[in-house]
């Protein structure tokens, strides 16, 4: 096959999982408020129970329920935030395989995954039991900012790890 065919099929292969994770996100803001609401809860539920077990906390039919709704919130936030980071570092994955510069990466995906969460909060304004809130959006894309701060640290790390073995080479 052609080199150069070859790169583009590369190219277009590596944004199919951005899109099957932009696809896997609108599916949960799809959900309306109480199947939402349901999903956190059975997390926190598993976890509360986990906890329980390992003797991190007690608990008891008193205060099984304030436990988890304690939790939902967090959990929720965290399932953002985690699904973000994940869909950012594709992005930037992506990005990379097209050859965008290095800086520039960086800047395209968080205002790519800025731009998709205020879509993605936007469509969940038509979603029954759902709204749309701006500190959503924030906190989706904090997932993102984080997860290019871990890429950065390891691009870094690299960076010093191949200097350092090149001065051990001189």
């Amino acid at each position: 096959m052609n080199k150069k065919i070859m790169r583009f099929m590369i190219k277009i292969a590596i944004w199919i999982p951005v899109i099957l994770m932009a696809i896997t996100i609108f599916g949960f803001s799809k959900q309306n408020g109480t199947e939402s609401s349901g999903l956190s809860e059975k997390v926190a539920v598993y976890v509360i129970d986990i906890a329980d077990h390992v003797g991190v906390i007690h608990v008891d039919d008193s205060n099984r329920t304030i436990y988890i709704e304690k939790l939902q919130t967090p959990i929720r936030k965290g399932a953002h935030m985690s699904e973000y980071a994940v869909f950012g570092i594709l992005v930037f994955i992506a990005l990379t395989v097209d050859g965008v510069r290095f800086k520039l990466r960086y800047c395209i995906t968080i205002a790519g995954v800025f731009l998709f969460a205020c879509t993605d909060e936007f469509h969940q304004l038509f979603v029954p039991g759902r709204s749309g809130k701006f500190t959503d959006v924030l906190i989706d894309t904090c997932g993102c900012l984080i997860a290019m701060v871990v890429i950065q640290f390891i691009h870094h790390a690299v960076l010093r790890k191949k200097s350092k073995n090149q001065k051990g080479l001189a």
